[in-house]
């Protein structure tokens, strides 16, 4: 399995554009309606405002909590230890049903451990994220050895009753989702969780893959009779928010920059899981309640509208409250703040990575703006796949 690959594969970068300082009550900031944090957790609904350059979707806003938080997250060098061994082998022991001893992974140097054998292979990174396979059918998914045909988005109501051929058997979006929450229930989730967390299904990608897929040089040899998978998407929620799963804000000086998190599974027969992935690349710390004003979804969207483009028109899929982090410099914190986030733009067909959006983020607490566009990130190949961050990365103060 390729691990420096999939690691890299994730630091889809960005251009970020920052907001101002943590205002005070006198700043600009405060003409947008702030309200008691109960009252904006409250609204389901979004505002029926009309913007000349957002066009807003029907439906509600995307989160369920009753309080936000902030908190810190370690990052960055995180350190191997023997925790990682056993984390693997029982990742490991879980997929496959029969017990893997952790004497027999392999250490690949300071940077993580691996196992591989005829049926399965798996890795694990000194981040903590980790990652198993079938090697007849999933390892190719992870790899990005495959092709998206389509992304059904499962938290807008977007149909899931269509079917593929999968594995030779149709099995539809549903049948899929339902067969990876039932091995999700087998596996105990909760247990690869922190206090707080819970998995909520985000977006199934339609996969066209080719079986056993013969390669040369790095590159897919098509096969005439091609078949599909699924990859089902969770997003990670913390207390009923989710982080941002395409990664978040880099440091001041762009040296450093967040990683995606989510959870992942690959559907390679009907009734069957071929491959899992778990991105999480923090170590929550301890949080503290924001009990004070929040920006409301409205003055989120008002504060927005005033600094995009009048002539660029944006057509809004989603809108809703994440966890989104912002990379310190020096300390190898993350700092974890509630934000709006509006999604503007979606690239699933276009970039084979199933997360890839150019979205705004509104701090909730102070009214920054970051517009964070990874659709930037440095493509090539024939499978487009990422294969490390974008050499343009910048961030600029808005004006």
């Amino acid at each position: 399995m390729n691990i420096r690959k999939l690691t890299a594969l994730l630091c889809a970068a960005a251009i970020m554009l920052a907001g101002c300082a943590e205002p005070d009550s006198s700043s600009d900031t405060r003409k947008y309606e702030f309200k008691p944090c109960t009252e904006v957790l409250a609204e389901k609904d979004l505002p029926e405002d009309v913007y000349g350059n957002l066009i807003l979707p029907a439906g509600s806003i995307t989160h369920s909590a009753e309080a936000v938080y902030t908190f810190e997250a370690d990052w960055g060098d995180a350190v191997l230890t023997e925790k990682h061994r056993e984390t693997l082998a029982q990742v490991l022991s879980d997929f496959t049903g029969k017990s893997v001893d952790k004497k027999e992974l392999a250490r690949d140097g300071s940077y993580g451990y691996r196992y591989s054998d005829d049926e399965v292979a798996g890795f694990i990174v000194s981040t903590g994220s980790f990652g198993v396979s079938r090697t007849d059918s999933g390892t190719a998914v992870l790899n990005n050895y495959a092709g998206t045909e389509r992304v059904i988005h499962l938290d807008r109501g977007e149909n899931t009753g269509i079917s593929y051929p999968v594995n030779g058997v149709s099995c539809s979006v549903d049948d899929a989702v339902a067969d990876s929450e039932a091995y999700l229930q087998r596996l105990g989730i909760e247990k690869y969780l922190s206090p707080g967390e819970r998995l909520s299904p985000k977006c199934v990608s339609v996969i066209k893959t080719y079986g056993s897929v013969p390669r040369e040089d790095e590159e897919v040899i098509p096969d005439t009779q091609p078949t599909y998978c699924y990859r089902i998407y969770y997003s990670i929620l913390k207390d009923g928010i989710p982080y941002t799963e395409t990664g978040g804000i880099p440091s001041e000086d762009g040296k450093g920059f967040p990683y995606s998190s989510f959870f992942s599974t690959v559907i390679t027969e009907k009734g069957k899981v071929g491959a899992v992935e778990f991105q999480a690349y923090i170590t929550a710390g301890e949080k503290t309640q924001y009990n004070g004003e929040l920006l409301s979804c409205k003055g989120a969207l008002d504060r927005l509208s005033d600094y995009l483009a009048e002539y660029k028109e944006y057509q809004v899929p989603e809108v809703g409250a994440v966890y989104c982090a912002i990379a310190r410099e020096g300390d190898g914190k993350l700092s974890y703040r509630p934000m709006w986030r509006v999604i503007l733009e979606e690239y699933p067909e276009d970039a084979n990575i199933q997360l890839l959006v150019n979205a705004a983020y509104i701090d909730m607490i102070n009214g920054d703006i970051y517009v964070f566009d990874d659709s930037k990130a440095q493509m090539t190949g024939t499978d487009k796949s990422v294969t490390g961050p974008a050499q343009n990365l910048t961030r600029k103060v808005i004006p």
